[in-house]
């Protein structure tokens, strides 16, 4: 490994965050926004299919790409998966059938660690985030 630079030394020392303190941000973020996507994937699991197109985003330059762009389809293609038509949603777009079984692990994650933490007690990881710290500590 080399030695940083003096420069980022000094800037590396000023910043520091202790490992603890980094870990809780990180996991309070994911269970943040892990609980955001999933309410939005259940409202548009619960949504009749007229209104989900209704509201989806609508490409703007469908003939300015050069190539297909990664996420084209994938409104067509999560209608046809949540109807269980997985030939449909590999022709709208065949990264959906990676895509949405990923995101919903994703989302049995968080609540199976959402779950365990409230079994268990929150203080463990958050108070070191959220503790006010003197100066000369």
């Amino acid at each position: 490994m080399r030695p940083l630079p003096a420069g980022l030394r000094i800037l590396r020392s000023h910043l520091s965050i202790p490992s603890a303190e980094l870990r809780a941000a990180l996991l309070l973020s994911w269970l943040v926004l892990s609980a955001g996507l999933g309410a939005v994937g259940a409202a548009a699991l619960a949504m009749p299919e007229t209104i989900v197109l209704a509201t989806a985003a609508r490409c703007e330059t469908p003939e300015g790409h050069h190539g297909v762009c990664a996420l084209c389809g994938m409104t067509h293609a999560f209608l046809a998966f949540r109807k269980g038509d997985l030939q449909g949603a590999l022709r709208a777009n065949a990264g959906s059938l990676a895509l949405f079984p990923a995101l919903a692990l994703n989302e049995a994650l968080a609540g199976f660690v959402w779950i365990r933490r409230r079994k268990h007690g929150w203080q463990g990881w958050i108070r070191p985030a959220v503790a006010v710290r003197h100066p000369g500590e």
